[in-house]
């Protein structure tokens, strides 16, 4: 793997780890703050236990890259862990986003562009996992 490669699988881990443990600590401490950011809404209580599900499927998120970040350099299978966990958050937030009945413009941008970072975090996450082992540059969806 080129040393830049290595430098960007290692900040990405990074910014998606953190990312990862701020959001589900704060929406699981103050679930209000994310109902009046994403539906104007600060009270939807009756909403406050999906969310805080959603809070612990986040911080397992967070686990799994917090061990890939310690271990993938000797242990490069822990990418192709990472890209799982990334390719598995594909669709919720667009399914979220149209099954929600008022969502803010704050909510619309939130909810409609994760899907396509996390499908750019899985595939480098994958071509770097291929890049350690020695397998070739390309990563094409026909050798994914």
């Amino acid at each position: 793997m080129s040393p830049r490669l290595a430098r960007t699988v290692q900040v990405v881990l990074v910014a998606v780890f953190l990312f990862d443990v701020a959001l589900s600590a704060t929406t699981f401490a103050v679930p209000e703050l994310w109902f009046q950011a994403f539906h104007g809404n600060p009270h939807a209580s009756e909403q406050h236990a999906f969310l805080h599900r959603c809070s612990a499927n986040w911080a397992a998120f967070a686990l799994i890259q917090g061990v890939a970040l310690l271990r993938w350099r000797q242990a490069p299978w822990w990418l192709a862990v990472v890209a799982g966990v990334r390719f598995s958050d594909l669709f919720t937030d667009w399914t979220y986003l149209l099954a929600s009945p008022e969502v803010t413009p704050v909510g619309w941008m939130c909810l409609s562009l994760p899907g396509l970072g996390n499908l750019a975090i899985g595939l480098l996450m994958l071509h770097g996992y291929r890049r350690a082992m020695g397998v070739g540059a390309e990563l094409t969806p026909s050798r994914i």
